[in-house]
């Protein structure tokens, strides 16, 4: 994968999203989704699945804060 020019050695999907790239679904709300979890879980899914170690203030910071600057709507 080239990237901005620069060849890129991904061996792992954090590979890829250490380089910004991410993956979204032809049918987004089929299978981009976890329809079982919640908008903050869904939010935090991708980027935070690692990270066991935040707490519940920095997850609800850090969903609310995605949550406006990508303009997600939610039902409450």
């Amino acid at each position: 994968v080239l990237l901005n020019g620069q060849l890129l050695n991904l061996r792992h999907p954090a590979d890829a999203l250490r380089a910004g790239i991410g993956y979204v679904p032809e049918d987004r709300k089929q299978q981009g989704l976890f329809l079982d979890m919640d908008v903050q879980d869904n939010i935090l899914a991708g980027a935070f699945a690692g990270d066991r170690n935040l707490s519940e203030a920095e997850r609800t910071q850090i969903a609310d804060r995605y949550r406006t600057e990508l303009r997600i709507q939610t039902p409450s």
